[in-house]
């Protein structure tokens, strides 16, 4: 998708910027058995062409929908791979990353239990055979990076792939009640985060 934007890149002149940007994002649902479900899903994003992305343009790979294992926007101890801060930071903590790769997995088993009843007017996509609850386990990885010559693990050249080592990952579970999520999810790759609790009105994907 390209497009026009007369904000300022990062380092850019005054003049118009051009650049081309794309988003994709693939999702795999697979019926294990009448109990059980293993859904997947990948998102790759950011720059493709052109002049460097504005400010307002760049993305992340933080917070509950994304890396739940990891806190959102939290000032963390040198490079932060989820939104690209590095340097002297911009006010606010936005998103800095030209580029930005997600990889997420979860289990998804009902518990056979009939959480909304009679409720007629509730959504019938959350609605089995057996039941409307289920427990889900998950496991995420991603990060994200901006474009340019090798700089530690924050810059990278365009054709060059980050080391998967360098990825943020977490690990979780929940339960989902008809739609209405809970969840605990704990950071893998960062052991001294702790654990985040959070609730979600819908899937996770």
């Amino acid at each position: 998708m390209s497009q026009r934007s007369s904000l300022l890149p990062r380092g850019g002149s005054s003049s118009p910027t051009r650049y081309t940007r794309g988003l994709f994002d693939f999702r795999r649902y697979n019926r294990l058995g009448p109990d059980a479900q293993l859904n997947m899903r990948v998102v790759l994003g950011g720059w493709l062409g052109g002049d460097p992305l504005p400010l307002e343009r760049r993305l992340s790979v933080d917070g509950p929908g994304a890396l739940p294992g990891f806190d959102f926007r939290s000032a963390r101890d040198g490079t932060d791979v989820g939104t690209c801060s590095g340097g002297p930071t911009v006010p606010g903590r936005p998103a800095e990353c030209e580029r930005i790769a997600l990889g997420q997995i979860e289990y998804r088993g009902d518990l056979r239990l009939k959480f909304t009843g009679n409720w007629e007017d509730w959504p019938r996509r959350f609605h089995s055979a057996h039941g409307d609850v289920q427990w889900v386990l998950f496991a995420d990885a991603g990060r994200g990076w901006r474009i340019g010559p090798q700089e530690g693990t924050l810059s990278y050249p365009s054709g060059t792939w980050p080391p998967l080592s360098t990825f943020r990952s977490d690990i979780g579970l929940g339960l989902d009640f008809a739609g209405i999520g809970v969840y605990a999810a704990k950071s893998v790759s960062t052991p001294a985060e702790p654990i985040n609790f959070f609730v979600r009105l819908r899937h996770r994907f």
